[in-house]
């Protein structure tokens, strides 16, 4: 929704109707004399300065517009009912229709916060992978891969889903690289808490990293870790300590709700059953105790290809509900 373009559009557009009328003027002009076409081509010349300035200043004055997530289906049909309430002309039909566009908005609104189902969403692009998974109740974490998070598709996904908050961020790996766009996505999305494995594989970008997270939580985690979401919670089972070789340090989780998910970037595996697996770039993954401990779907986004069939992260990306 923008903020600030319904008052810039009074200067912008103007401005832009009489560019381009000065422009077909200096066309028209410069078939008969090429010197007054000179004088208003340099008259259209400081009116675009004039319109870059303002764009400019619009642009960075940081208040261009705000992203609102996508409302509940029941939710939009009532503010379009309610919108198109406005032509009725009885008074007593116009009434009804305000009640019951009220009456879906609320319901669109309450079932939207009260009976969403959980989801486990794989998001994948050029070198990043983001796994988003929604708690109940309503509470939604990520978990980031080896790069910098790819934002333009986790903010999108979240936006279309109704998601404009998320509570914590686990960083699976070592952050080798600054990570500017993850930073941007804790920012946005109010993320109050950042765990993370322990080492960094570039100590002066995670540095740089914490030093602009003001006011953010960033925590390392170690085995026995263990945070609550309500009816959910997630389990940190491994590092066991900070490993010298940041090859071995990395986050395997264990999420507890609706379904039991395991997040597993290496190491041994528990011995309890999962509905979900999500393998992210596992250091010589244990695919025979995957194979083992997976009656659901493991979801993979390493390098190695599994022996058995699993469901590998496209380009897209894939959605499992529960």
């Amino acid at each position: 929704l923008p903020l600030i373009s319904p008052l810039t559009n009074l200067l912008v557009v103007p401005l832009a109707g009489i560019s381009i009328g000065l422009g077909m003027l200096v066309v028209i002009v410069s078939l008969v004399s090429s010197k007054a076409a000179m004088i208003y081509g340099i008259s259209l010349s400081y009116l675009i300065k004039l319109l870059m300035l303002i764009t400019g200043i619009v642009r960075n004055a940081g208040i261009g517009g705000v992203t609102v997530p996508r409302p509940p289906g029941l939710a939009a049909a009532g503010i379009c009912l309610l919108l198109a309430s406005i032509g009725i002309k009885r008074r007593s039909l116009r009434w009804k229709a305000v009640i019951v566009s009220i009456a879906l908005v609320l319901s669109g609104t309450a079932r939207n916060l009260f009976f969403a189902r959980g989801f486990l969403a794989a998001l994948s692009s050029e070198k990043s992978f983001s796994y988003i998974i929604a708690l109940e109740p309503r509470e939604t974490v990520v978990f980031d891969g080896k790069n910098d998070m790819d934002t333009d598709a986790v903010r999108s996904f979240l936006y279309s889903r109704g998601i404009g908050k998320v509570r914590d961020l686990y960083i699976i790996h070592p952050p080798y690289e600054f990570r500017k766009n993850t930073l941007g996505f804790i920012r946005e999305f109010g993320v109050k808490r950042v765990f993370w494995p322990g080492t960094a594989g570039n100590e002066n970008n995670w540095r740089r990293f914490t030093d602009l997270s003001s006011g953010i939580e960033i925590i390392p985690v170690m085995k026995g870790d263990s945070m609550d979401y309500g009816g959910s919670r997630v389990d940190i089972l491994e590092p066991c300590k900070k490993y010298l070789d940041i090859r071995d340090n990395y986050i395997q989780a264990r999420v507890t709700g609706k379904e039991r998910i395991l997040v597993y970037a290496g190491g041994g595996i528990p011995d309890e059953k999962y509905g979900y697996v999500i393998v992210d770039g596992a250091y010589e993954p244990d695919w025979p105790g995957l194979e083992e401990k997976r009656p659901g779907t493991l979801i993979f986004s390493g390098e190695d290809t599994p022996p058995f069939k699993a469901e590998n992260i496209g380009s897209k990306g894939r959605i499992f509900y529960f």
